[in-house]
């Protein structure tokens, strides 16, 4: 019998049970959206607690988080963290949203069981595997699908609903307008960013940080690439090209509440508590005022904001989908507020001239926008001058810096005395009391039955017990209460106590009660530890096709080309080649005819829809896939889950392409399900990885990206606001980038940033044929291909041999 999380395990007398997750609901009026604040620590936490969060969002130590490098939380530590967040009427939200290897899957989702045992209000989610074992073993638990899902139109919002999400957090590229259609469009409750870091990409298409350093923005290492400093030529003292501004729409949140956005998201895991408290103060003032106080609670709420160190503001993509000001020329990347400018620096001295008081313990950065340099300090003692013209302020500096660089204050010396604050309060607050238990009890007839509920696990179980005639005080809810709920360390407490019918007029012996509980205590343990065993079973089950021994090997190998150009459509048309990936271009589209003319089959077409469709664009894209739907096409490439809503119909053939992130084999399955006959692995994976999947089989047939000029960036903000199309750049790591516009789609443009290495694993096809893997695609986005080159790709492909001057990203050096 396989794992029903409504059933009881069979040592137990099962009883039905409600759901079990909390739903803790704010004081405030339910028309208003709730603030979403970040908790990267405990002080965060309650930094925002204080500041009138209604929500948190918080990732767990150990993965599975989108900011990995935040201090984060245990399992351990919401035991304490959920009583007191649902106490006050706060939710918490645990974040789970990042892709998963093989090898994490498993124990990712034992966490996940332990979760809704804990009373997590909701999971965020982007891994479909992850998405796959939720709603089959874990029904109850709310979904919300993390923005790193790039969902960012109603047909998305649309497809999440039926695979039974509760929340749709958009991605931060959304217009005001845009919004406003989803939300008229599709009844899913919307989470939307207001506050705090924008990424250069789209989230979710980011590539950059795993191509070049390892750690992927998909799995909680962004390495930052877009904040790196490059340079253009050797004589270039560098410049930030990618480095975008800080999100700010405090002036646009009344707005968006009434468009009905139901959770304004502030950004900050990786920020203290200071910043936490200021922002979520701000967001307070401005959503809570009455119509008639607004400008006067916008005006306080601005001078909140302005107090907090940061990038220069922006309320990004409110109202233009390509804001120019978001990329400001010769952006200084560096975190902070303003504050003076070097006087001069002398024999390790730094003179600062600043209207803003310096203090000891405050942390400096100077920079300079004509070196491209900053240097850094934490002030140990400062000397104050009072001159005519101002103050001035003399700081130990040992790195030379210039007259006239800039000085912006990154930390405020009593930022660090609220951070202690805040730590001795939370060192003050109780430990974690385990699990909450929920009681029902029925008394009589000298036998006490209690029927126990954690979570998903349920017992009934019945006890004999002395029962004496009450002379005085007898049995009562307050007595059960006080000697049901004295659990200790027994990893529960009392949650909730329920009477069944009327107790009797008896009293119960105290060490009658004890023995009680420890036996109690016992079997729930025993039910427990069966349930989670059979979940566990549950979960590798659910993956489908798990392979015994070696791994079935591939019976040979094909080739899939995919062509963003009639000129490189063209020069692949005599190469031996299993399948044609097109993009939905205008120019491909009016060239159907001819090449499938030539194809003399048009199943070897393959039409791709583009990752990024916005709002406003869909009508013209049903429109088109209608047409080529009537000309008889069958295949086409998904590339985020708003085209299943967009092609729901039967008998297609569709390919999910690398932008659906199959990295496990769990995905691989749900990807299956969800309508797909071949999944693109991704190509971040690790040889490791790869490995590990096909050892246990492939659930539906994989294609591995064998070469291409993958976008590490695919953004909507234009590069050449601050970067010619024709000049490469290259950063320290010796990486160089060049852009384009995408070229030609149905409705709105949007651009990809390359690296000039293309990605190449034509030398570990052999293994990966061993592995299950048949079908091999060269992608040639982003550049044109002569003859010649094709000619020397493709004995690269039959012989299996490496090309040079070519990079094979993480095979080798693994995934973090």
């Amino acid at each position: 019998m396989g794992y029903n999380p409504r059933t009881a395990p069979p040592q137990a007398a099962p009883f039905r049970a409600a759901a079990t997750v909390s739903h803790a609901v704010s004081a405030r009026t339910s028309d208003r959206p709730e603030i979403l604040a970040p908790a990267g620590s405990w002080e965060a936490f309650l930094a925002g607690l204080d500041a009138g969060a209604d929500a948190f969002y918080l990732g767990l130590q150990g993965g599975g988080s989108a900011r990995g490098r935040a201090r984060n939380f245990t399992l351990k530590d919401l035991e304490r963290l959920l009583p007191l967040a649902h106490g006050e009427g706060r939710r918490v939200y645990v974040t789970v949203n990042t892709l998963l290897q093989e090898a994490e899957v498993e124990a990712t989702a034992d966490t996940l069981w332990q979760l809704q045992a804990l009373g997590a209000d909701a999971i965020i989610l982007q891994d479909l595997g992850l998405w796959r074992v939720c709603r089959e073993l874990l029904p109850e638990m709310p979904l919300h699908a993390s923005t790193q899902m790039t969902v960012h139109n109603s047909a998305g919002v649309r497809q999440l609903e039926r695979m039974g999400f509760a929340r749709a957090i958009l991605s931060r590229e959304c217009t005001i307008p845009e919004i406003k259609a989803i939300a008229e469009a599709a009844p899913l409750p919307l989470e939307v960013f207001v506050h705090g870091a924008l990424c250069y990409s789209i989230s979710g298409l980011c590539l950059a940080s795993s191509a070049i350093t390892g750690g992927s923005a998909n799995r909680g290492w962004c390495s930052q690439s877009c904040r790196w400093r490059f340079v253009r030529g050797p004589d270039d003292v560098g410049f930030h090209p990618l480095s975008p501004s800080d999100l700010k729409m405090l002036e646009h949140v009344r707005e968006l509440a009434r468009i009905g956005v139901r959770s304004l998201k502030i950004e900050g895991r990786l920020k203290g508590p200071e910043y936490v408290r200021a922002v979520v103060g701000a967001y307070r003032k401005a959503l809570d005022a009455d119509d008639s106080g607004a400008d006067e609670a916008l005006g306080a709420a601005g001078n909140l904001l302005r107090s907090v160190p940061g990038r220069p503001g922006t309320d990004g993509y409110a109202h233009h989908p390509h804001p120019r000001e978001v990329l400001p020329k010769g952006a200084d990347p560096t975190l902070g507020t303003r504050i003076g400018t070097v006087r001069r620096w002398r024999d390790g001295i730094l003179t600062v001239s600043s209207k803003p008081l310096i203090r000891r313990g405050d942390r400096l950065r100077v920079f300079s926008t004509r070196r491209g340099h900053s240097a850094a300090v934490t002030v140990r003692s400062v000397q104050r001058e009072k001159t005519p013209k101002g103050q001035l302020f003399h700081i130990p500096l040992a790195e030379r810096v210039e007259r006239g660089d800039a000085v912006y204050r990154v930390k405020e010396a009593k930022a660090e005395e609220y951070l202690q604050m805040l730590s001795q309060r939370e060192r003050a607050l109780p430990a974690g009391s385990g699990l909450p238990l929920h009681l029902e009890v029925t008394a009589g007839d000298g036998e006490m039955v209690l029927h126990a509920r954690v979570a998903t696990t349920g017992i009934e179980a019945r006890f004999p017990v002395t029962m004496h005639p009450a002379e005085r005080t007898p049995l009562d809810y307050h007595t059960l209460e006080i000697h049901l709920g004295r659990l200790g360390h027994s990893g529960y407490h009392l949650a909730s106590l329920k009477i069944r019918g009327q107790l009797p007029p008896v009293v119960v012996p105290p060490a009658e009660f004890k023995s009680l509980r420890r036996e109690l205590v016992r079997l729930l343990d025993e039910a427990r530890a069966e349930e989670r065993r059979r979940y566990l079973e549950a979960v590798v089950t659910l993956r489908g096709k798990a392979g015994e021994g070696a791994p079935r090997a591939a019976a040979g190998k094909r080739l899939w080309i995919r062509a963003d150009s009639i000129a490189t459509a063209k020069s692949c048309l005599d190469v031996q080649f299993h399948r044609l990936v097109l993009p939905l271009t205008r120019d491909l589209l009016r060239a159907r005819d001819r090449l499938v003319q030539q194809l003399q089959n048009r199943d070897r077409i393959v039409w791709e829809l583009p990752a990024w469709l916005p709002e406003g664009d869909l009508e013209v894209y049903r429109d088109q896939l209608a047409r080529l739907l009537r000309e008889g096409f069958r295949g086409f490439a998904l590339t985020n889950l708003g085209h299943l809503d967009l092609l729901s119909g039967e008998n297609l053939d569709r390919v999910a392409g690398r932008e659906l992130h199959c990295l496990n084999g769990w995905a691989a399955a749900a990807l299956e399900e969800l309508g797909c006959s071949v999944v693109t692995t991704s190509p971040e994976s690790s040889g490791e990885n790869l490995r590990a999947v096909g050892a246990r089989g492939w659930p539906v047939a994989p294609l591995a990206i064998a070469f291409g000029t993958l976008p590490l960036f695919t953004t909507r903000l234009d590069p050449g606001v601050v970067w010619k199309e024709d000049k490469a750049i290259r950063t320290g790591e010796n990486v160089e980038l060049h852009w384009q516009r995408v070229a030609k789609p149905l409705g709105q443009s949007w651009f990809h940033v390359y690296a000039e290495t293309p990605l190449c694993w034509t030398q570990h096809m052999a293994e990966l044929r061993g592995l299950g893997v048949g079908d091999y695609l060269f992608d040639f986005e982003g550049r044109s291909f002569t003859h010649k080159e094709l000619g020397i790709l493709l004995k690269k492909f039959n012989t299996e041999r490496p090309l040079k001057d070519s990079s094979e990203w993480n095979w080798e050096r693994g995934l973090k």
